[in-house]
């Protein structure tokens, strides 16, 4: 089983460390996790954590940018992820 959670707010409101709390516990039960917001921790190597949203200015250029980006990536990676099964 593979859970991600996708968390554009992530360090800026301290949700990094509820998101690594619950991956970390996820994966100890065998389970696949994947992070994709804007902090890297790397105390939990078994947590594959991927950086985006990571424009602090709130305008809407940036915020457009980083859902599109990050849209399409994640789109292209559960195409990529279901095919590896």
């Amino acid at each position: 089983m593979k859970i991600a959670i996708i968390d554009p707010v992530g360090i800026k409101a301290g949700m990094n460390c509820y998101d690594i709390g619950l991956l970390n516990a996820l994966s100890k039960k065998g389970i696949q996790v994947f992070s994709f917001s804007n902090f890297n921790d790397q105390n939990f190597p078994h947590v594959t954590q991927f950086n985006y949203f990571l424009f602090h200015k709130p305008n809407a250029i940036t915020v457009i940018v980083n859902y599109v980006c990050s849209y399409y990536s994640k789109r292209l990676f559960s195409l990529f992820a279901s095919q590896a099964f």
